[in-house]
């Protein structure tokens, strides 16, 4: 079913847009329709969106906008509804904010008075949470635990839910109390407005004591249905929060008119389990960690001093780089709109603006338009002087022309063309009409008027011109030889938290090192790029003339908006200037009006600060991570970041795997941002930027994502929005107000920048670990080989991490260009499967399946293979676990030897250690062994000797009887005469001699050996027994070709090779008996 989308006030027609171009003065918190209308005012209004947005609701969307008197007037006629306006900062206002007007001591102040708080907030915190464990979904690819499934816990062979599609169920703690965030689609009705739909979606679940029912709201964009969901993340009062939620769905019934008569049916339920969102340790910092180095927001001078200081200070673990391109500079021609000072410019205006920057000349130059009172007098220019040495200044006059009784008659389009004529000053001066009028009206004389730039920087702090950017690099290895990461902030000039943080990162990572071993670790084996500000040009123009610039001060206009007055709409988004699924490229979010605030530029990469942060990127081909640092909303965010309309066409998704990826590693890092003062980051705020936010076409975590997946080394790229809404606990929802760009900077400014240095602590770390992922991952499916399903059955994975699984199904061997499991709806779906979990490999015959995982890492899984048995009984498998009551031990919560441990645990061959731990990371020492393989020999049947001899020397202590026991009956000979070794470690070699000599003992007989695969065994001294145990199954070698004969055995692998051992005797008949 479709429907069509309401009539919207805000879309474009084919009237002439009005464009104030006034500086903006006001924030207003406004109110539109839909994301599509919020989108219209951006694009087509040139209406200054602050990029927070919330839903309420209804499905109405806030947002706030800075605006000026006008403009308000603009929004009201357009429907718009104004909710409240308060007056910004001026440059003047915010100038103790800065640095220099806050000292060093009150920081330490404010961090001796947090840490104090933040002993407090854990303690609160600790109070509202209760455990609640991350749930395997019915559909997510998921990682961590999900490898180590029980089946009654992964989805029923057939998937027969009709219309649910849940996407998210997350709870979550933050410091002022319990949420819960839900997303479901319906796949009943894709009506865009709620009120069109023919179908009402509701959840219910437990909060103190009572069932709560609340209706879910309609989320679309770009005209389309994407899913429901709560607007906001819903407060759950009474302390505990919901294991499961019920989301139920009803169609709204219709009479034969098509009217609906208010009543519903029942079309599906599903009880849902929920799981914990960004987890986190304690709020606080470790012992002895050293933080908050920044004493105020920065200009471009302050963030580039910054981190030359630092370089000075640590040479040995620093780069200070020189970028290739000088930004295009903070300069501004000398300009002038000649009009009386209380008058509307217009068709008598006369704008005149210098052909030399203003501080090269521009700002010496003085304009006048003199009436003589001389009666018929002609137009003319002429140019003069005045002044001397420095304050010399030049002098453009204008003697209009003069009716018989001395009245002024010259036009202004006269003036105009006699001044851009003049030899006299046409290489000093040109002048135009005032936005495209015909320049009809007689002039005023208003007497001089000097030219201005209109830049009010101090002079002897920021230069003017255009100027060098530099970048920290940090690392112990700088030479490419690991994995690099690129953390670059302000693109936009008016987020001003953003320097703050990468500065303090910065310095935490060196005034750390050595200290604290976090900090040590990511230094010594990471490579980091750090560009405090992007945007110089327009950082300064943010700090000294006009508060609300986002973009850079380089001005694309032509005539029509060159005036003085537009001077505050010039300059281009300069994450909008990109080459990836740009404006230029047919996609959404991005205009080409050089006075709209997501000014894509002429062309991709027109912007020199844009081809700056490419060259970072291609001339370090190790980066594989990079986090563009923005304000304020409190989002997180990837690829894809845009959409082509109408249809919503986005750019590629990246593979299910990959966006678990994503998502696994933004919950690490936002537990981190959490860890400051209990901030969580909203799960539906986290996500592919199209999906959370808006399209931003030319945006530069595209860029790096498409650009490197190209050429094999894609680039993982997140957006922060610093700045998340502020809870209070109160109402439905516990939300109060957005962040904002301005924030006071020893309230809300300086949080901010700690809990994001907290996050792009959480990324290196990320990182890290990618850096140090040599495993393959671990996947598992949720059907059998030893069942008979009947008619049909669903094939999904869990992995141990997330993975890209390639399959088949026609028992040809998987390669990388095999089919993938993809997310559901990825080619059938309007929405692409946006948010969605993995759509099953769907079997209607008996299949061999044949697959294996691929990480983000490129470690690659050997192939695995399954029949799957449909409408046919499969042959006999042995299990050796079969009516085996599993032991459950504390520390073993997931991996692919889970089960096995357990069930060598239900035969009582390993009980753990005294605290009934297994201890599954330890090596197996070969006192150890031996009592493990005593014990399995005792669960086949066999009788251990009582009082054997005593073999060896060195073996006295717990484990002496059953080395005895296992040398008595020939399966252990010990290193050499009387010498066991009883501490020392057991190879996968030995333990291959361990369990054959077990078995052929058992099974008394000689066990013969086929050829296996391995490569790297022909020099072992047990090269004939892993054989065996290679053809036996007993082991399936590190890679398909290699053993890996001297590693160590850990405890939970020995836990697989004993279970796989006893396959081998259940497979001859034999019972094996539990033991104690």
């Amino acid at each position: 079913m479709t429907g069509g989308a309401e009539a919207d006030p805000t879309a474009p027609d084919d009237e002439e847009l009005v464009f104030p171009g006034l500086p903006t003065t006001k924030l207003a918190l406004i109110e539109v329709e839909s994301y599509t209308a919020l989108s219209n005012l951006e694009t087509f209004h040139q209406i200054d969106l602050a990029h927070w947005h919330d839903q309420v609701d209804d499905g109405r969307v806030r947002s706030a906008a800075f605006v000026t008197d006008e403009e308000i007037e603009i929004l009201e006629g357009l429907g718009v509804h104004i909710e409240d306006v308060s007056d910004l900062p001026t440059p003047e206002e915010a100038e103790d904010e800065f640095l220099g007007s806050i000292e060093q001591t009150e920081i330490e102040d404010l961090i001796s008075r947090q840490q104090a708080e933040q002993r407090e907030l854990e303690l609160k915190m600790q109070a509202l949470q209760t455990t609640s464990a991350t749930s395997y979904s019915t559909a997510f690819l998921r990682s961590a635990a999900a490898a180590d499934l029980e089946l009654a816990a992964v989805p029923p062979p057939v998937d027969d839910t009709e219309f649910l599609r849940v996407l998210r169920a997350d709870t979550f703690t933050n410091y002022s109390g319990n949420f819960l965030s839900i997303e479901v689609r319906s796949l009943f009705d894709d009506t865009t407005s709620a009120n069109a739909r023919d179908d009402r979606m509701e959840i219910s679940y437990e909060e103190d004591g009572e069932t709560t029912t609340r209706t879910l709201n309609v989320f679309s964009d770009a005209g389309q249905y994407i899913y429901h969901r709560v607007s906001r993340p819903v407060l759950v009062r009474g302390g505990t929060l919901p294991d499961t939620v019920e989301v139920r769905l009803f169609e709204r019934l219709r009479d034969a008119e098509g009217e609906l008569t208010g009543e519903e049916e029942l079309l599906e339920e599903l009880v849902v389990p929920t799981s914990t969102w960004a987890p986190y340790d304690e709020i606080g910092y470790p012992e002895g960690f050293q933080y908050g180095f920044v004493p105020g927001y920065l200009d471009s001078v302050d963030s580039t001093n910054a981190i030359t200081l630092l370089h000075e200070q640590y040479p040995e673990l620093t780069d200070l780089v020189e970028l290739p391109n000088q930004t295009n500079g903070y300069q501004r021609k000398a300009m002038l709109a000649y009009v009386a000072t209380n008058g509307t410019p217009g068709e008598s205006t006369v704008n005149v603006e210098s052909l030399d920057w203003g501080h090269e000349g521009g700002n010496q130059i003085t304009f006048e338009i003199l009436d003589t009172g001389v009666a018929g007098q002609d137009l003319g220019v002429v140019r003069d002087t005045a002044g001397s040495g420095n304050n010399q200044r030049q002098i453009v006059r204008v003697t209009p022309a003069t009716d018989g009784d001395g009245v002024v008659t010259s036009t202004a389009a006269e003036v105009i063309a006699a001044i851009n004529a003049s030899d006299e000053v046409n290489d000093l001066v040109r002048a135009f009409t005032y936005r495209g009028s015909e320049g009809g009206g007689v002039v005023p004389t208003l007497g001089q008027q000097n030219l201005s730039d209109h830049l009010n920087a101090p002079t002897h702090k920021i230069d003017r011109g255009p100027r060098d950017v530099y970048m920290l690099r940090i690392g112990a290895h700088r030479d490419g030889s690991k994995t690099g990461v690129f953390a670059y902030s302000q693109e936009h000039a008016r987020e001003w938290v953003t320097p703050v943080v990468a500065v303090e990162t910065a310095t935490r990572l060196l005034r750390n090192y050595g200290t604290d071993p976090l900090t040590t670790e990511l230094v010594d084996n990471l490579d980091i790029f750090i560009i405090p500000t992007v945007n110089r040009d327009g950082t300064d123009y943010s700090r000294y003339d006009n508060t609300t610039q986002r973009r850079n001060l380089t001005r694309y206009c032509d005539e029509l908006y060159s005036d003085v007055n537009a001077r505050n709409a010039w300059g281009v988004d300069l994450n909008r200037n990109f080459a990836r699924y740009s404006l230029f490229d047919g996609y959404s979010g991005a205009s080409t009006s050089c006075v709209s605030d997501v000014f894509a530029g002429p062309n991709e990469l027109s912007e020199p600060e844009a081809q700056n942060s490419v060259w970072v990127v291609e001339q370090n081909p190790n980066i594989r991570f990079s986090m563009n640092i923005h304000t304020h909303g409190g989002y997180f965010m990837w690829a894809p970041g845009t959409y082509r309309t109408p249809g919503r066409i986005p750019a590629p998704r990246p593979d299910l795997g990959v966006e678990e990826f994503f998502f696994e590693a933004s919950e690490t890092i936002l537990g981190r941002i959490a860890e400051h003062r209990g901030t969580v980051i909203e799960p539906g705020r986290t996500g592919p930027i199209i999906d959370v936010l808006y399209s931003a076409a030319g945006n530069s975590a595209d860029h790096f994502w498409y650009d490197g997946l190209e050429e094999g080394r894609p680039v993982f790229g997140w957006s922060f929005e610093a700045g998340a809404n502020v809870y209070t606990g109160q109402g439905n929802t516990g939300w109060v107000s957005p962040g904002g760009f301005f924030p006071t900077f020893m309230d809300e400014g300086w949080n901010q920048s700690m809990e994001f240095a907290n996050g792009i602590y959480g990324m290196l770390e990320v990182a890290l670990e990618f850096e140090q992922d040599d495993q393959a991952p671990t996947t598992r499916p949720n059907v059998r080989g030893d069942v008979n399903y009947d008619g049909a059955a669903d094939v999904f994975f869990a992995s141990d991490e997330p993975a890209t699984v390639h399959y088949t199904t026609d028992g040809t061997t998987p390669t990388t260009d095999s089919p993938t499991v993809q997310r559901w709806g990825h080619d059938t779906h309007p929405t692409g499967g946006a948010r969605d979990s993995a759509e099953p490999i769907s079997l209607d015959e008996t299949t061999t399946l044949k697959w294996f995982g691929v990480d983000v890492a490129g470690n690659e899984e050997a192939v695995r293979e399954l029949t799957v048995y449909i409408d046919e009984e499969p042959p006999f498998v042995a299990d050796a676990c079969t009516d085996v009551a599993p032991l459950q031990f504390p520390d073993v919560t997931g991996g692919r030897h889970a089960d096995n441990i357990r069930c060598i645990g239900g035969l009582g061959i390993s009980q753990g250690n005294t605290d009934g731990e297994y201890m599954p990371g330890s090596d197996v020492r070969r006192d150890q062994m031996a009592t493990f393989i005593a014990n399995m020999l005792r669960v086949a049947g066999v009788q251990l000797p009582a009082s054997p001899d005593d073999a060896f020397g060195d073996d006295g202590g717990h484990h002496e009887l059953a080395i005895n026991q296992l040398a008595e009956l020939g399966i252990v000979q010990g290193r050499s005469e009387g010498v066991y070794a009883p501490g020392r470690a057991v190879t996968r070699e030995q333990m291959t001699s361990f369990l054959v000599n077990s078995l052929e003992y058992i099974l008394d007989e000689e066990l013969a050996a086929e050829a296996s695969a391995f490569t790297d065994i022909a020099a072992s001294r047990h090269f004939e027994n892993i054989e065996i145990a290679a053809h036996l199954g007993i082991t399936q070698g590190t890679t398909p070709t290699t053993f890996g004969p001297g590693q160590n055995v850990r405890r939970d692998q020995m836990g697989s090779f004993i279970k796989r051992s006893l396959d081998v005797l259940a497979a001859d008949g034999y019972v094996l008996t539990p033991v104690r």
